[in-house]
């Protein structure tokens, strides 16, 4: 029994690392990663806070909530409730893109195209 509630607590303490080094996703690279697992975190760290009260070890159920709470805030501030507003002035962005294959004819076909349509972007592959 003693086991199981240190591998809880070490649970919950690579959660928080894991929660933290979400943090640091603007700086370098492999922290970029583990911000996109707040959601798994955030559950995951309510299962080990509910297995911890259960085993009443306050401290490491306190730092599994700090985790819950930690990534509920996060995700909750990157999601948008407001609907998009339609401008009226906005303008559709259009966009032509074709593989051409070395092609002098499909070259010039492009290009009518473009003009034609007012393409804001063309892209050649």
């Amino acid at each position: 029994m003693r086991s199981f509630q240190l591998l809880l607590a070490l649970g919950a303490l690579a959660l928080a690392l894991l929660t933290a080094s979400a943090f640091l996703g603007g700086w370098t690279q492999p922290f970029e990663i583990f911000s996109h697992f707040r959601l798994y975190y955030l559950f995951a760290g309510a299962g080990v806070g509910i297995a911890l009260l259960g085993l009443k070890q306050w401290r490491a159920a306190a730092l599994a909530t700090i985790v819950v709470a930690t990534n509920a805030i996060a995700i909750a501030a990157s999601v948008n409730f407001n609907e998009p507003s339609a401008d009226a002035e906005a303008q559709p962005t259009r966009v032509i893109w074709a593989n051409l294959l070395r092609r002098q004819d499909a070259l010039e076909a492009i290009a009518a195209l473009a003009r034609a349509e007012h393409a804001d972007i063309v892209t050649l592959t």
